[in-house]
């Protein structure tokens, strides 16, 4: 069972190791004068952190240790969807919900760094022998439920190598 500890269009994105570089951080204020995208956030910590760490362990303690990182890249350099209009161009990725969701018995360590990214963090334990997590359903859950939240998010972040999540990625996509 997870345990949700509260602290301090759509896009699938696939970590890999690539050059092995996590861009640095550039802080920058939110500025009112540009339009925002409202995006939420869902790290499947777990699943990513095992991808990343069968290719290249130095990558995979990054993702872990240093996540505003690649926050800043999220929304700083990353993209937006293609097809917007010339004022929508313009916009910044806002990220209003930021969510992890780990196994605290292993990866305790990891809990301080997502912390200070301004994560509220979701425990799930094994729950079998064999270390499943009921991960996948908590996710499932939170992001259907903020389909029904008052604020309209315009994009939906998953960070997972799990093919699960397709269903949910194809029904967020059909809500808008």
């Amino acid at each position: 069972m997870c345990r949700k500890a509260t602290v301090a269009p759509l896009l699938y994105v696939e970590l890999t190791s690539g050059s092995g570089r996590l861009r640095t951080l550039r802080a920058l204020p939110h500025d009112r004068s540009h339009p925002t995208m409202k995006s939420a956030l869902f790290v499947d910590f777990d699943n990513v952190y095992s991808g990343l760490r069968k290719l290249d362990p130095a990558v995979a303690e990054r993702f872990g240790r240093q996540p505003a990182e690649w926050i800043g890249w999220l929304t700083d350099e990353l993209g937006l969807p293609e097809g917007l209009d010339e004022a929508q161009a313009r916009t910044r990725r806002r990220l209003l919900v930021r969510r992890v969701y780990l196994n605290p018995q292993v990866y305790q360590r990891f809990r301080p760094s997502f912390n200070h990214a301004g994560f509220e963090i979701v425990d799930c334990p094994s729950m079998t022998s064999e270390g499943k997590t009921s991960t996948d359903i908590h996710m499932v859950l939170d992001m259907v439920e903020l389909l029904q939240h008052p604020v309209h998010y315009d994009e939906f972040i998953v960070f997972s190598a799990d093919a699960d999540f397709t269903p949910v990625l194809r029904k967020l996509r059909r809500w808008d």
